[in-house]
Order: structure tokens, then C-alpha cells, then sequence
């Protein structure tokens, strides 16, 4: 089995693997794949013990030591100074991958302190051992790629029977596709924690004011949002409902941003998360539901690696 680990586009590799290392850059220890605290809420009882009300997950430390290893290319000041610079606390965020056999995951950190280089018997000009001390504010891995779904109330109708040449009155084309006001796209969060999403919404003429429903199984409504809007042709609008970052935005192409427009969210709206497993989601219009297409990104949390 082999892993690897790539911070940002500095250190493209760092092996762990049996026999020679490769490149620059040879980790040897990884703490903080799933270690993490939680801290747990509960209030008073007048009966034995306390009522739980949640739990929240603490800040993710990291821990990372690897040797740096020169070469022709990079001598061993050369790769002190780029770690140095790579970690430098007062540079903010750092995007932390780890890839083992085929899964990859991400997570923002920051560098706790400057890289300790260790000298007592490690020191030479040929190879150093280095230690890292990371910080993640939010614990959460994530999948590297989102899952990018459809919102379509379109229903495929691709299969048919054709003869050429075409004969009778009412053969007056092929129906490929057939419109369903009602159908239910099933969205699966395969993570360990509830997320949210990003809905990008574009039309192909007006559509008034556009709304997504999360339904339960059973089909009682649980979640709504509505914008009490009307989406012209060309028009893009950004809806984000993840917890911290919930936003309704606008694109402005003349201006090149996006321009807020949360006042167009109705006042019974909920920012839908996508809970564990399967959600059926769907949307409505007041108008030409057949020209809103939304597109929706989401990323898998996890808790541990």
C-alpha cells in the first residue's frame, strides 16, 4: 500500500512506501487521519445524570514528519527555505491532500509554527528531518471531487421501434425526452456527516419565481427554499446552503462578480442540507418549469480517514 501527500502545489510528493524514497520529500509519520476531540452539550436534569443535547467536533491537529532528502537540483538550504516559506504561519491557509491506493481526501490547515528541523543526528547535507505542526479549524475531510448532480424533470424516452420510410398522418417526429412536473432526483451522501450544496440555476426563458423541495421517502415535505425572483434567459444564479457560507448570488457579466441577492429568498425558507444516505429533492416554478435547469455540487465530509 502506498500513500502520498501533497500540501498545495508545493510538495507534489511525499511517499511512504517500502524500499528507497522518491523525490525530495519521504514521510515517515502521519498523526491526525482520525484523531479528534469532541466536545459534548448537555444541560441540567432533575433526574439522574444530564439530558444530551449535541456534540461538536474540536479543532483537527496534524502532525507530519518527514525527511527532506537533496539533490543535484535542490541543495539542503534550498529545501529549508521552500518549507519555510510553504509553512509560514502568517500565510494563512494551506490545502492539505492525503492519497492512499485509490481514495483522496483534502482538508484546510494552517502551520502552527515555523518547520522544526531537527539536528541532533539527522543534520547533514545530504538529508534532514523535518516536523510539522498543522491546525484545522474546521475537522472535516473532504472528498477531493464533488458530486455533481442534475435537477431534471425530464424523463428519457429513448427507446422506440424505427422504419424508414415513415408512414402515417401522425408520425410527425421522434419523442426523445418527456416532461414530469413531479419527479424526484435521489442525491446520496456516502459521508459521515450532513452537508450542504451549491445549486447553480440557469434558464432558457423566464422562470418566476423557482423553489427546491427536499421530500422524505414517505413523501411529506421536510425542506424548502424559494426566490421570489424571475430568471430571465442568460441569467446564473449561485445558491450555497452550506452551514457558515449560505449565500444567493448573481452572476454580473458586465461586471465580472457576484452580486448578492439574498433579499430574493422567501421568508419560510430553509437552507436544505443533504442528511446521510439517500435525499429526494426536486423543484418547482410559477411559471415554464420547463426551462430551469439547476445544477447541484456537494462534497462528502468525513470524520476520519
Amino acid at each position: 500500500m502506498q500513500s502520498k501527500l501533497m500540501i498545495n502545489d508545493y510538495v507534489t510528493e511525499m511517499y511512504q512506501t517500502e524500499g528507497q524514497p522518491k523525490g525530495n520529500y519521504f514521510f515517515i509519520k502521519l498523526d491526525g487521519l482520525g484523531e479528534v476531540e469532541a466536545d459534548r452539550h448537555t444541560m441540567d436534569s432533575n433526574r439522574d445524570g444530564t439530558i444530551f443535547i449535541e456534540s461538536t467536533l474540536a479543532e483537527r491537529d496534524i502532525q507530519i514528519e518527514l525527511i527532506m532528502i537533496a539533490d543535484e537540483f535542490k541543495s539542503m538550504e534550498e529545501l529549508r527555505r521552500e518549507m519555510s516559506k510553504m509553512l509560514n504561519p502568517k500565510s494563512g491557509t494551506l490545502e492539505l491532500r492525503y492519497k492512499e491506493d485509490e481514495r483522496s481526501y483534502r482538508i484546510d490547515v494552517q502551520s502552527a509554527h515555523v518547520p522544526t528541523f531537527t539536528t541532533d543526528g539527522y543534520l547533514s547535507k545530504k538529508a534532514q528531518r523535518v516536523t510539522l505542526d498543522l491546525i484545522a479549524s474546521d475537522p472535516f475531510w473532504y472528498a477531493v471531487e464533488d458530486e455533481i448532480h442534475y435537477l431534471s424533470n425530464w424523463e428519457p424516452n429513448l427507446e422506440w421501434e424505427l422504419e424508414f420510410p415513415m408512414t402515417g398522418a401522425s408520425e410527425l417526429g421522434i419523442e426523445l425526452e418527456r416532461f414530469n412536473g413531479d419527479q424526484l432526483v435521489t442525491l446520496v451522501n456516502d459521508g459521515d456527516e450532513a452537508t450542504g450544496m451549491e445549486l447553480y440555476l440557469t434558464a432558457s426563458g423566464d422562470v418566476k419565481n423557482p423553489g427546491i423541495i427536499r421530500v422524505m421517502a414517505d413523501g411529506t415535505m421536510t425542506q424548502k427554499m424559494k426566490l421570489l425572483t424571475t430568471i430571465h434567459a442568460g441569467d446564473l444564479i449561485r445558491i450555497t446552503t452550506s452551514v457558515g457560507n449560505k449565500r444567493i448570488e448573481k452572476w454580473n457579466d458586465t461586471q465580472q462578480f457576484w452580486e448578492n441577492i439574498f433579499n430574493t429568498l422567501s421568508l419560510d425558507s430553509q437552507f436544505i442540507q443533504l442528511d446521510i444516505g439517500e435525499n429526494y429533492l426536486r423543484y418547482q416554478t410559477e411559471s415554464h418549469a420547463d426551462q430551469l435547469e439547476i445544477k447541484v455540487h456537494y462534497r462528502l465530509r468525513y470524520v476520519g480517514v
